[in-house]
């Protein structure tokens, strides 16, 4: 079995902050409500590591809750839904300069 992120869903929220504020207070808030967070891909910087162009800033934040996906994954009919695990977040800054 294979499974597939439905791209459909995907949303765009602006933040009053830059990137590194931005992903901090996304890190402190869901630490906050008992999720663990992983912060660690600094997309732009492995691509310019490649001698690919500067993207700008680009941050994933992935947050997961054990108990949330153990009882998602405890069950066949919903394993398909571990493409979405963890839950992962994009901190950018767009070309016109908004986060």
């Amino acid at each position: 079995m294979f499974a597939f992120a439905p791209f459909r869903r995907i949303g765009e929220t602006p933040s009053a902050y830059g990137v590194e504020e931005t992903v901090g207070r996304l890190r402190e808030c869901a630490s906050a409500c008992g999720w663990s967070v992983s912060v660690g891909r600094a997309i732009d910087e492995q691509l310019l590591a490649r001698g690919q162009v500067d993207v700008g800033p680009v941050c994933l934040v992935e947050m997961c809750k054990p108990e949330f996906a153990a009882a998602i994954l405890d069950n066949d009919a919903q394993k398909r839904f571990a493409v979405l695990m963890p839950c992962t977040f994009a901190v950018y800054r767009r070309s016109d300069g908004d986060v």
